[in-house]
Order: C-alpha cells, then structure tokens, then sequence
C-alpha cells in the first residue's frame, strides 16, 4: 500500500513540476507509470482518497493545457484512464470519461462525483485532448468493463461514447491537421471493438455496418490524402472492414444499408466509372476476401477495366496493384482465359503509354509469375509486325533478356535490327536495353551483340533526346560491366586465359576510344559531345582502379586486357586535353560532365600547366559572354579541387593565394566597373570571378580545406554588399538611401541609357546615341552580378550555419539577408528576382534549421517585418511590383522555410488582410497596391507550390471563401489577384487535370469528398448558388461574377455512388442539382454551358440515362419556349450523353443504355423558328443527321442573317458538314459552287468540310479530276485572298495525294506564277503550291517542259529549307520532297541498271539530296524526324516495293546518303556533288572586329544539330572512293579542273592564317577546322583524279597536314 502511494504521490509531484514548464516532454516518467498501472490492473491500486483526488485533478489539469507534444499527450491519457480504471468504481470512472470524449468546448465540465475535483477544467486544445483520450479508452478499457458500465446503468458508454468516438474520427480523418494520421491509426482499434460488442450483443447489426459504411466513405475520401502514411493506413482499414463485413448476417439489417460482400462488390464494379482512383483501391481489399476466381467468374469485365489505367498516370499504379493481388489468386489456366487477350490487345495496339506501363508495372510479375508467357506474346506479337508494335517486340526481348528466360541465339537477330533502327527513341532505347541486358554478366557477349552495340551507338551518338541519351548510358553501362567481368575471368595471376571472342571485346574498347576522341573535334555538336563524354564516364567507372577493389575482384590495374585496352589507355595524354578542352564548352552539360569526370579520375597536372590554366581561367572569368564566364568558374574550380589534392596549400598557387588572387582580382574590376560601366561590361564585368569563387564555396568543407581567414570572409561580405548597391543604385539612377521602392522598367531603361552615354563620353568614343546592343550588354552585366552576389550571400550564410565552428557572426548573417530582401524589394529585372528568390530560399531553410536560437527565428522576423511594412506601415504606396513580383517571392521562400510555425502565423493574417475592403478608387488602383490585391497575390505561390499542401491542407477551405468573395469586388485589380488566385486553387481544390477526358466529365475527385474535406466550402456554394438563382427569377440584367468560378469548381467533380453516403449528402447533392437546372435557363452562354457540366458531374452515373430521357421528354413535349431554357437542355443533354460514353467503359449494362439514348435523342425535334445556336447543338447530339444545305445558303444570300442572329453561322457550318457526309460524288461541285457564291466564309467552311470527308473517304478519280479543274481556276483567281487560297491548296493536295490527277502545264505554270511566285500570298502559300505542282509534275511524264518545271520547284523548295524560315514553312518543304519520291526511285532504277540520267533530272536529284541533308540538320526535333521519314522513304525500300528495316533517325540517314550517292548519281555526278559540298564547306577568311558588342548570351554556335564536320568526312571519304573509281578521264566532263587555283590560294591563306594564329580575329576555331578538314580531302581527291601539278598539291597537303597538327592538337589553348 505504500509502496503503491509513493509512487502515485512521485508522479504527482512530477506532473506538477511538468505543469510548470512550458513544451517539456517528459516521456520516460510517463511511460514508467503507465507501465506501473498496468501491472496493477490485475488489482487495484491501494492509495488515499486525497492522493487519488489530487493525481486525477493534475492529470486532467495536464492534459487539458495541452503542453505535451502528442506521443506523450497519449502516453498521459493512457495513464489516466488506467488509473480510473484501476482506483475508481466502474461508474464514476465511466461518467467522468464520458464527459471527456464528449466535450467539444474549451470548458470541461465534470460530474461531482468526488470532493474536491474541480467540476470545470479549461481545456487549451479541445482536438488533441479528445483523440488522446479517445484511443486509451480504446486500448485501455475492455468489454468486460465496457460491459459493467452498460448494466450500470450510469451512461451509456457502449453505443454513445463510441459514436462520439467515432464521430470524432471521422472529422479529423477528413481534416488534413497533425491529428490525422492518429486518427486514422485509432479506426482499426474503433473496428475490433466494434466487432468485439457486436458479438458480446452489445451493439446491434444496423449501427455496425452503417459505420462500416462510413469507414469506407472515409477512405475513399483521403485515398490522395497528403498526410504522410495515410495512404498506408487505408489499405489496412478497407482489408479490416471487408473482414468485419463477413462477420455480419444481414437478417436484422433494413433494405437501405445492407452490404454483404457480393452486393457491394457488385456496387463498386457497376456503379463507380473506371477513371476513379479509389475503385482500384476498394477492388483490390475486396478480392482478397471475396475470391479472385469467384470475383473473374462473377464479374468478366474486370481485366478489361483494369487496363483501363494503363494510359494514365494517376490510375496505373493503383491498377498495378490490383492487377498484382489478382495474380496471387490465379493460377496459369485462369491467367490465359481472362487476361491474355487483353495483355494481346495492348501490346499489338498503337497507345504506346499502355504498353509501357503494362511493360513497366505488369510484365515483370507476371513472367516471374507464370514465364511461359513470354513466348507465347512473343509469338502473337511477332506474327504480324506493324510499328506500332516494334516497341512491343523489343519490350519482350528486354523483359526476355532480363529474366533469362530468352537466350541471345533466340532472337530474331534482323527484327532486332529493325527495332534499334526505329524512328521512336523509345522503341530504339528499349531495343538497346535489350541487346545490352543479360542475367548473367560474367558471358561472354557474341560478336554480333558487339557489333549491334557499336552500330548503335554511331547512329545515336546524335540523339536529342535526353531520355534517350539516359536509357543508353544506363544500358551501355550494363554492357560494360559484362565486359569487364568477363576480363576479370580472363586473368588468372599473368597469364591471360584464352577465350573464343575475346579479341572482339579488346577490339570494341580500341575503337570506342577513339571514336569518343574524334568526336571531340573542333565543330562537333552539342548531342555527340555530351553522348561521348557520358559513355566516356561509363567507361572509366567501371574499369577504374576504385571499382575493382570494390567490388572485391582481383587488383584491375594487374589484370585488366593484358595486351588489349588498360585502365591507362583511358587516361591517357589525349582523352586528359580533350576533357581539359571541353572545360571550356559553351554548354554546360558539357563542362559539368568533363568536370566530373576530371575530379574523380584524373590527377593534378603539372605546375607548368596548372599555371598556364590559372592564366586561361582569368582570361575566361573576365569575359563579356557568359558561357566563357562560366568555363572560366568551372576551370578555377578544377584547379582549386587540384590544388587541395596535394599534400601542401602554401606557396604562390597555394589554395589560400588562389583566393587571395581571385578577390584582388573581383576588387580591381568592381572599381573598373563603378568607374566605366561600358568598359567594365566588356573587360571587368566581376560576375565571372564571383561566380568561381562560388563555386569553391559550394563544396561542403571548403572553408576548412582552402584554410580561409577571417579578413577573406569579411572581404568578400564587403564585395558582395557593395556590388549588388552599385547595381540597384546604377539600375534606378538614385542613391541607395533614397531608393524606397523598385523603378519602372521604364526608368530602369533611362538609366542604363544615361549611365552609357556618360561611360562612351568618357571613353572618348564618337557616335550618336546609344547602340541597343551596349544598353543591353551593360544591362545583363548588372544583374548577373545582383544574382551572383545573391548566390554568394546565402550560400556562405549555408556554409557558416551548417559548419561545427560557424565563421559568420549573427550580424553578418542578417547583413546576408537584408542584401536578399533588398534586391527583390528593390529590382524589377524578372532574372534578378528569381535568382534572388531561390538564393533565399536557401538562406531561410539553413536559418531554420541552425541551431542558434536567434538566427532559426531570422526568417519569421524577417516574414513578420515584410507583412508589416506592406500591410501596416504602408510606407511605400507607389507600386512595388505589378502583381507583388518580388514580394509575393519574398513571402513565398520565407513561409516554405519552416512551413509548420509559419503558415499558421501567417496564413491567417493573409486571409484577414484579403477580407479587408480596399478604400481606393479604381482610378488610385492604377497607380498603387492594394493591400487586399496584395494579399491575393501572396497567397497564390503559397497555394501552387505542392511541397506546402500538406501545410495549407487546413486552411484552403478559408483561402477558396476569401477568393470567391474577392471575385465580386468592385477594383478590377483585386478581381484580376482573385482570379489567379482561383486559377492556382481549382488544380488543389480537385486535383491537376491529367487527360483531355476531364473536359467532358470531370475530375476523379467525388462531390463527397470535397464535402468531407472543406463543408463550408460547400456551404457558402449552394448559398451563392440560391442568390444567383433569386436574381434569375428577378429577370436581373447582373450576373455575380463569382458565380461562373463557382460553376467551374462544380462542374470538374464527380458524383459518387449514392447508395455508400449518408442521406444528407445526397440531398445536398440534389439541391444543387435542381439549382443547376434552373440555372440553365440563364441569359449567359458561359453559364449555361458550365451549368450543363455540373449537372452531368452531379448526377449519379446510374441516373445518367432517366435524366436524359426526362431532358429528352420535356423537349418533345413543347415543355419550354424560351430560347434559352431550350439551349441550355440541349447542352445538358450533351453534357450527360458524354459523360455516359466515357465511364460506361467496360460497364456492359451503361454501354446498352448509351445505344438506347443516341436512339433516343433522335427523337427531339425543334422547330425551325428556334435559336440557330440551338439548332446547331441539335445537329451535334444527333450526329449531323442529313440535312438540306442549299436552301439556308440561298436564304442567306437575299439577307443577311448573320447581322440578326450570330448563331446562324454556327448552325450553317453544322449543316455543311452534315451535307458532305452523305452527300454523293456527283453533288460535290454545285455544292462548292454554292458555298462560292455565298461569300468567302461559307466557302472555307465548304473547303474544310470536304477537306475533313477526303480525310475520311476515298473519292473515285473521276471525281478527284473534276474537282481538281474547279479548284485550279479558283486558287488562280486574282481577287482570291491568301487564306482563301490556302484553303484551295489544303484540298488540293488532299486530293493529289495517292491518285493519279493531272494538270496541263499551262495551267502548273499559272499556279506557279500566281500564287508560288506571288510574295503578296505569303511563304505558306508558296510551299503548298510547291507540294500541288510536285505531286502533279511527277506524273506529267519525262517531258523536258514538266522536268524544267519540277526543277524550279526543287530550286524554290531549297530556299524554304532554310533555318531562316518558319518551322512550319520547314515542314511543308519536306511534304513537298516527298511528292518526288517516284522520281528519285525512277532515276535510281537507272542508275543501276546503267542508264544514263538527263542533266537536268541529275540536276533535281542533286537538289533534293542537298536539303534533306540541311534538314537532317534542322533545330526542330519534328522537322529532323520528318526529313529522316523521307530518306528512309527512298533508301529503303527497293525496286520491287520490298521494304527493308533501314534507320531513319538523321545520323544514318545522312551517312546512307553520302556513302550511298551513286546508288542515286552516276559517278561523275556523284563526285560533282561531293566536291561542291566540300567547296562550300570551306568558309571564308573573313575578318572579325575584336571589340564589337556582343550579346552576353550568344554561345558562337548558330545550330546546336550542325553536323558539318561530319558531312565533311563523310563526303570526303566518299570522293576519295569515287576518285579511285572514276580516274582523270573524267575530269574535264566534271569542271573540276577550274576549282585547282581557288583551292591553291584557299591552301596559301589558311596556311598563313594558322601560322600567324594567336586566338585571334579571323575564323572561329571550329569554322577553321572545316575549312581545313575541307580543303585536306580535296588535295586528296585532286591528287588522285590526277589534277594539275601532282607535286605542288602533295607538298601543300604536306604543309597543311603540318600546321594542322600544331594549331589542332588536343591542348587546352592557352
């Protein structure tokens, strides 16, 4: 006994000391009690009735003020329930919990059943008391004391206090706080109770499931709930429920809420559509209990639904989890009867998402499941090749190779080939996974794997494609790997163990080496750099002297290749300069990649180089283009990285003197700068020596590694303070002092144009204003070094916090961010704000997480003092920033710091900021920023940003009320903030939209839960929704403008089965249903469409079809006679007829009733003196049934009825397209000729109309001619205007394309002359009367007059090749090559039967092959892969028709086309060809002014796809061939002999120019690399075919071959 005493008086005393101080867990005593009381709860604990009284009052006294954090809030309420348990009677005890879980005031009231307790205890937290309390009288009370109380008669604490338990569940459940997930962890235990008092026949049947239902509704309610673990817990909950279900007998249970598991599984299946996320979900628990076998046989359509989620992001891995629990319950036999069809459907049909995803999150489980399978599909797939199923084809022979169940030699070697030759980069990356895949990584790859990897890689070296590029650095590192390890089996001690193959493998190594080195030539492109330097990494990663000893394989550097490819040939003199030379690339993909690759496997150079870098990397940092700025960074950085390497960091080039140099060196040009601004953008802009000291700062443990000291800090604070003054002072010609808000852009212009006058006056430079180009470059200047200032600032604070011995004081730090808040309080420039924006974004979350009290609570103060000053103080009223730019950022990055104490401090404020009505008139608006817009616009980044959901999840409810009432305001500018606002809030509210299907239906969010989650929400809606309708019943003129967002926020849910809710959530549901249709009848089109969509979303889909057939009904009862109760049915029919062909997908009884109502709506008819909007709709819902076209157009002609009624237009267009469906062939010219002589905008809907009928249905040739000579005249008319034209040319070529029209010559050249010679018509015109011409000229014969016109069409075509075009205007000129394919393959059947060309047709091939290799080359991804179509068109496919499996992505093409010429010229025209295109390759010596301005951003590269390098040694190696075949007799047919002088003096100059090159201001480097490249190939060629003096040319090749290997040898140029 008192032993038990001092233990409660222990805790007592505790508890009290617990009281006294604030936020303090005392989690360990807690639990030792509770511990204590329950071994005591096998009897009961002996103490005083004082000390019991006294424990109990500070227990409750505890809990009530909520201090503790939640664990030990429970932990207590465990204790005090054990303790009444265990000391009080059972009555007492109950009547005081009883009282507990029912309060929901912050008074407790307690019953006076002890003297001396307190009868009322303020509670603090209302919420966390309850749960607390909720779940230890759960845990800590069982039946039997449950059961004790119900018979005592006291209270009944066995049905109400589970309700009110439950209750309380269930609203924080849907209540997105920090009590959620607990309460979600609480219903399994509420569950076992539940079912433990139903069979004790405590609680009856009826209550049980009507709270089964509701735990449903609830999980339903939050499967996307963004409280971390909640979506874990669901699954749980559904598998309890589904099992508690199977415990009941339905026999006591009313009609209403029975559920047995076969009802509700049939529920799920045909009343809820497939789009909605939560049916997968309830699917999956619900097959597990109910049977898998049973749940196929009963329900067929299942597999078909389940694939329903293939193509969709939000639903597949939902399915795939379904999919998977129903594998489990299959065995193979019921595999193949209800999923092997669909699995068939899939792979062998054109939605490539479905097949990836079924590839991804299907396939691998089930091959591990049931592996026949694979060549099964295999078999079915492979049968009947088309291309869409080539991703297929090699998705199975990956999975095949993957899981060993498809050896090498099993594969169809050829249609392999043809998948690694795909136009899709995806069916390429997964052939390549396939080739490179391989279970066991130790066998030896076959030659002809090798050989497919080789070629695989030469003809995607190229790729654009960045996914691409991924897919085959990670499958090419498979690769490797087996390579290797089949290298570490080949040594056994020095000797070398020989086995068959592995010569091929050495051989592969030697040549990807120098493959990757040539293709770091000077003039390479960006895709082949970045490619090569990727696989480089690859390479070294896994033979690498690291690698091998960590993988615990014999030492590599002793084993590795022996006589073949060694660790160093890797690291070799060359690959080390070429990873030095793409240090300074222009782009920085390049020169991350090559960094990387420095540092982790390269050792330092020599002091000689790293002296000479150090000079290069000063020049670079002191550039005026930024991407030799951020070579000149990323090379310091290399060298510091180097430098720290060694084991000393004293001397000149020491770690501590390299930064000592690089501030001397930022120092000078921030004075050059200041003084000059013009000179000091050009030669000192300071933002390059920054940004590399940026970069060494970056690195985690670089203070302490470069040795920095204290003056190098506060030198640097200074510099980057200074600066970012200087820049806002020189961007708002004010001083700093003065500057209280941002400048208009319009003053940030007059002073830059001021500051520039005065820096050329002072430069002593003549000329007459300011050149935009100087403006620009010293605008750029100043605020890339704002942004590196800003960069430098935070990055430094990050440093200091996170380091163990900060080396920045607490002043410095609020300095560091003061520079932050001034430069997006005090900048309009956009790149300056968002730069600083992110630069505090990382400022603020390394505050909040420092451990310095004072500087964690920096970023609240500094969102405090913002909000102050903007809200409160208002002492700037001018505007800040047009939509609060940088303050809305500043906000923003300050809340997401520390989201949990920020938002609710200052989210709060917002909202009471936001609701305050703005005392401005609209004209004071204008100039000024209104707080209420403010606020707006501060909330609205918060909103968007998805990483703060889970933190504003409880007040978006409040956000969506503040910004619907914001939408009625009368100042334009707080309407406009609202409407962003809503804008940002809708995709929150609703979920983003993931398909073009939710413009039709809506979201997968249900009606329900948007309701659980925000019913105020709901609430303030149907109130508005009442309003709106009041004034519609008033005829009011004036419509709420927040009634439109309100219909849209309606209209994109979607109802949810009204047999699982409650009955007040479906009348809710059907109150804003008959407001909706009231609604319908409104004046406003936008209205009555949105109002149309809600409806559909409201009704449920089992109601679907009675609600059209009720629309349909009243229709053809003459029910209504306004225009607009007709129009706004008609919609609503629409809107429901829609919504049920989407989700009666797989759902066979809707799928009928959807062929009953297009039946049905037939049925409607309206008469002709009705809205020609409603009539047009009519047209659309009854399918364009056939109607007579030509009466409305002569009606149209006597008056003008468009001047009446807007909407006859729309029913016009309605009837056109309706006539040509059915109309016959013989009615299409007095059909056009009608719509001709109706005006131009009845002509071009007639014109798209049969535009849209030939796209459908073929036309005999008869008709296509007749219609063709109707359209020539027309399209040559003079009067026609040029879209008129165009819409002539689209149907044109429609009907020239696949058929054998014809035209006279006269007319092609009057086509040619009016229309693709007139400049008046446009270049659009011009190319689609190109692709007419061509497609007729083509079947004109081998005339001379059709093959001189073909000729000038092919010349015209070049000039829209061009880059300087349109991308459009680029894409018709491939259409228009294409029209020539049948003479490119005529010409090439003569070719090699031997059959000589005509010059001018060899003339018209030469042309075309020379722009298709410049749009192989185009910057457009679309217009490369079209011109690849074409190639391949011609190259692939023989004589015969036979189509082979050729490449068509550009680096084949272009390769096919030069090494493959002759198969299209003869010989000597072949040569002709390939030494023009070296001639022109050879660019001119054109001198380049050192000083003249350029842009910051220009990289020197006009087309980043350029593969003129590689053209040229094509087309080299090419002539060379053909001058061994062809000899000097053909010399004088060919002209060559002209070109000798040119290229004797092209030799001398280029000569001289390298001799005398210093880096200078000739040739850029690459540019000279061509040129010579160029001119080495011609020499040869010359040479060979015997030109000229012999010896003179091979003593100038001798030369040239000279000087090239000194001025291009792989250095780094210094």
């Amino acid at each position: 006994m008192d032993k038990d005493g001092d233990k409660v008086m222990a805790f007592s005393k505790y508890l009290m000391d617990l009281q006294s101080k604030e936020n303090f867990v005392g989690k360990e005593k807690i639990r030792e009690f509770v511990v204590f009381l329950k071994r005591s709860c096998r009897d009961s604990v002996h103490v005083d009735s004082g000390s019991k009284f006294e424990l109990l009052k500070i227990m409750l006294g505890v809990l009530a003020s909520g201090s503790l954090h939640l664990e030990d809030q429970v932990l207590l309420s465990t204790a005090f329930c054990l303790f009444l348990k265990s000391s009080i009677e059972t009555n007492e005890g109950c009547d005081i919990l009883n009282v507990c879980t029912s309060c929901n005031s912050t008074l407790l009231r307690l019953p006076p059943v002890f003297p001396g307790l307190d009868n009322s205890v303020p509670i603090k937290d209302v919420d966390k008391f309850r749960i607390a309390l909720s779940l230890s009288i759960l845990q800590c009370f069982d039946i039997d004391s449950m059961a004790s109380c119900y018979d005592s008669n006291s209270s009944d604490i066995t049905e109400s206090s589970f309700k009110i338990i439950f209750d309380c569940l269930e609203k924080h459940c849907n209540a997105y706080t920090d009590l959620t997930y607990i309460s979600f962890k609480i219903i399994p235990i509420w569950l076992n109770r539940m079912v433990e008092m139903y069979m004790r026949k405590l609680l009856d049947e009826e209550y049980c499931v009507s709270h089964c239902k509701r735990v449903i509704n609830i999980v339903c309610c939050n499967s996307e709930s963004p409280v971390p673990g909640v979506k874990d817990k669901n699954v749980e909950i559904l598998r309890m429920v589904f099992v508690v279900l199977l415990k009941f007998t339905f026999t006591s249970v009313s009609q209403e809420i029975s559920m047995n598991l076969h009802s509700f599984l049939g529920i799920v299946i045909q009343e809820t559509p497939w789009r909605m996320k939560s049916k997968y979900l309830m699917l999956t628990s619900l097959l597990c209990q109910f049977g898998v076998k049973e749940g196929l046989n009963e329900f067929p359509c299942i597999p078909d639904g389940l694939v329903y989620s293939l193509p969709y992001t939000h639903l597949v891995s939902a399915g795939a989890d379904c999919y998977r629990c129903l594998l489990k319950g299959m065995d193979e036999a019921q595999w193949q009867k209800h999923f092997y069809l669909p699995f068939k459907c899939v792979l062998k049909g054109k939605d490539r998402v479905s097949m990836n995803n079924l590839m991804s999150y299907w396939m691998p489980v089930t091959l591990k499941t049931h592996p026949v399978v694979l060549n099964q599909l295999l078999h079915d797939v492979t049968g009947e090749v088309n291309p869409p199923s080539m991703f297929a084809v090699a998705a199975l022979y990956k999975h095949g190779r993957k899981t060993g169940l498809l050896p090498w030699e099993q594969i169809d070697s050829e249609l392999l080939k043809g998948c690694l030759a795909h136009i899709c980069d995806d069916v390429r990356g997964e052939a390549f996974a396939a080739v490179c895949a391989c279970t066991k990584t130790t066998s030896l790859p076959f030659e002809s794997e090798i050989e497919m990897v080789r070629l695989f890689v030469v003809e995607n070296v190229n790729v654009d494609s960045s996914s691409l590029r991924q897919v085959i650095v990670v499958s090419f590192k498979i690769f490797i790997c087996r390579v290797r390890d089949v290298h570490f089996t080949l040594c056994f001690g020095n000797q070398v163990k020989a086995l068959p193959g592995s010569e091929g493998v050495i051989n592969f190594f030697h040549w990807l080496l120098k493959y990757i080195i040539d293709n770091f030539v000077p003039g390479v492109n960006y895709q082949r750099r970045i490619t090569c330097l990727l696989l480089l990494g690859v390479v070294l990663d896994s033979i690498s002297h690291g690698e091998g000893r960590s993988l615990g394989r014999t030492d590599w550097c002793e084993c590795s290749f022996r006589d073949g490819v060694s660790e160093q040939d890797w690291k070799g003199p060359e690959v080390h300069s070429l990873l030095l030379n793409a240090l300074t690339d222009s782009v920085a993909d390049v020169r991350d990649a090559a960094s990387a690759i420095l540092k982790k496997h390269f050792v330092e150079p020599s002091d000689s180089l790293l002296i000479a870098l150090w000079g290069k990397a000063m020049t670079l940092c002191t550039s005026s283009l930024f991407y030799e700025v951020e070579s000149g960074a990323v090379l310091v950085d290399n060298l510091m990285h180097w430098r720290l390497r060694r084991s000393s960091a004293e001397g000149a080039l020491g770690a501590a003197g390299m930064v000592d140099d690089l501030l001397s060196q930022a120092e000078h040009q921030r004075h050059l700068l200041e003084a000059n601004m013009v000179q000091g953008a050009l030669h000192a802009p300071v933002h390059g020596i920054l940004s590399a000291l940026h970069r060494i700062i970056s690195c985690p443990d670089a203070f302490a590694r470069l040795g920095l000291r204290r003056e190098h800090v506060a030198t640097l604070l200074a510099l980057v303070d200074g600066l970012s003054v200087f820049a806002l002072e020189a961007l708002s010609s004010k001083p700093h002092s003065q500057l209280e808000v941002a400048p208009s852009f319009a003053e940030m212009g007059f002073a830059i144009d001021v500051a520039v006058s005065e820096s050329i006056k002072c430069l002593g430079i003549c000329g007459d204003g300011v050149e935009p180009s100087v403006s620009e470059l010293v605008l750029n200047c100043l605020w890339l070094n704002m942004k590196v200032c800003c960069a430098l600032a935070s990055t430094l604070c990050a440093r200091s916090l996170s380091s163990s011995e900060p080396f920045l004081s607490e002043s410095e730090v609020e300095g560091c961010g003061r520079l932050l808040v001034r430069v997006l309080t005090k900048c309009r420039h956009k790149g300056a704000i968002e730069s600083a924006g992110k630069s505090l974004s990382l400022f603020a979350t390394s505050c909040a997480s420092s451990q310095n009290a004072k500087l964690k609570d920096l970023p609240q103060k500094m969102l405090i003092e913002c909000l102050e000053r903007t809200f409160v103080a208002r002492d700037a009223r001018a505007s800040i920033t047009r939509r609060s730019a940088g303050l809305s950022i500043l906000v923003h990055r300050l809340i997401t710091a520390d989201p949990k104490n920020n938002v609710p401090t200052c989210v709060p404020k917002l909202l009471r900021w936001a609701e305050i009505e703005s005392p401005l008139e609209e004209s004071q608006a204008e100039v000024e920023d209104i707080p209420q817009a403010q606020a707006l616009h501060f909330l609205r980044p918060i909103v968007q940003d998805s990483a703060m959901h889970r933190h504003l999840s409880p007040y978006m409810s409040d956000i969506a009320l503040v910004c619907f009432k914001n939408l009625c305001s009368k100042v334009w500018a707080v309407r406009n903030a609202a409407l962003q606002l809503f804008g940002a809030l809708t995709p929150k509210l609703i979920g983003q939209k993931k398909d073009e299907v939710e413009d039709v239906v809506g979201s997968n969010v249900t009606i329900e839960e948007l309701h659980a989650h925000y019913p105020q929400l709901f609430e303030y809606m149907l109130q508005e929704l009442k309003e709106s309708v009041f004034k519609l019943s008033q005829e009011s003129a004036l419509t709420p403008d927040n009634l439109l967002p309100i219909l849209t926020l309606c209209s994109r849910m979607t109802r949810g089965v009204p047999s699982m809710h409650s009955p007040s959530m479906v009348n809710i549901s059907c109150e804003f249903l008959s407001l909706f249709q009231i609604l319908l009848s409104s004046r406003c089109i936008a209205i009555r469409k949105s109002c149309a969509r809600a409806v559909a979303a409201f009704t449920p889909l089992g109601e679907l079809s009675k609600r059209i057939e009720s629309l349909v009904n009243e229709l053809s009862g003459d029910t209504f006679t306004s225009e607009n109760d007709i129009h706004g049915r008609l919609l609503c029919i629409k809107a429901l007829k829609d919504r049920l062909e989407v989700d009666s997908y797989s759902l066979k009884e809707y799928a009928l009733s959807f062929k009953g109502i297009e039946k049905l709506v037939l049925q409607i008819n309206i008469s002709k003196e009705k809205c020609y909007f409603s009539r047009a709709l009519l047209f659309q819902i009854q399918g364009f049934a056939r109607c007579d076209v030509f009466p409305m157009l002569r009606m149209y002609r006597q008056k003008s009825l468009l001047i009446y009624n807007p909407g006859w237009m729309q029913l016009a267009i309605a009837c056109l397209d309706s006539y040509i469906v059915t109309c016959s062939e013989n009615g299409f010219i007095p059909f056009l000729e009608e719509c001709y002589n109706s005006g131009a905008c009845f002509m071009q809907a007639g014109l798209h109309s049969l535009s849209r009928r030939l796209e459908k249905i073929g036309l005999a040739e008869v008709t296509k001619q007749e219609l063709m000579n109707f359209l020539i005249v027309k399209v040559c008319d003079s009067d026609a205007s040029t879209n008129a034209t165009l819409d002539y040319l689209n149907v044109m070529m429609r009907l020239c394309s696949n058929s054998s029209v014809t035209l006279p010559l006269h007319q092609m050249e009057l086509l040619f002359q009016n229309v693709a010679a007139n400049s008046n018509h446009g270049i659009g015109c011009l190319s689609a009367a190109l692709a007419v011409i061509a497609m007729v000229v083509v079947r004109s014969g081998d005339g001379k007059e059709s093959r001189l016109m073909a000729a000038r069409v092919v010349t015209a075509v070049h000039g829209l090749c061009l880059p300087n075009n349109l991308e459009e205007i680029r894409l018709d000129a491939v259409r228009v090559l294409a029209s020539f394919l049948p003479i490119i393959q005529c010409c090439r059947h003569d070719v090699q039967g031997g059959r000589a060309l005509n010059p001018i047709t060899a003339e018209i091939i030469a042309s075309i092959l020379d722009s298709a290799i410049i749009l192989l080359q185009d910057e457009n991804s679309i217009v490369r892969t079209k011109a690849a179509e074409f190639v391949s068109a011609f190259i692939s496919t023989d004589w015969n028709g036979k189509s082979t499996h050729v490449g068509v992505n550009s680096q084949k093409c272009i390769s096919t086309l030069i090494s493959g010429i002759t198969s299209f010229l003869p010989v000597p025209m072949a040569v002709k060809f390939l030494w023009d295109k070296l001639m022109n390759s050879m660019k001119p010596l054109v001198l380049r002014v050192q000083d003249r301005i350029q842009s910051p951003f220009d990289h020197g590269v006009e087309n980043f796809y350029s593969e003129e390098v590689i053209i040229a040694k094509l087309s080299g190696e090419s002539l060379k061939i053909l001058a061994n075949r062809c000899g000097g007799e053909f010399c004088d047919s060919m002209g060559l002999s002209v070109y000798l002088s040119q290229l004797q003096q092209t030799g001398a100059d280029l000569l001289s120019h390298m001799a005398e090159r210093t880096g200078a201001p000739y040739l850029a480097y690459s540019e000279l690399y061509l040129s010579v490249v160029s001119l080495k190939y011609l020499l040869e060629t010359a040479i060979l075919l015997g030109l000229g003096d012999t010896n003179n040319l091979q003593s100038l090749l001798s030369k040239l071959e000279s000087s090239c290997t000194k001025v291009f040898a792989r250095e780094l140029n210094c």
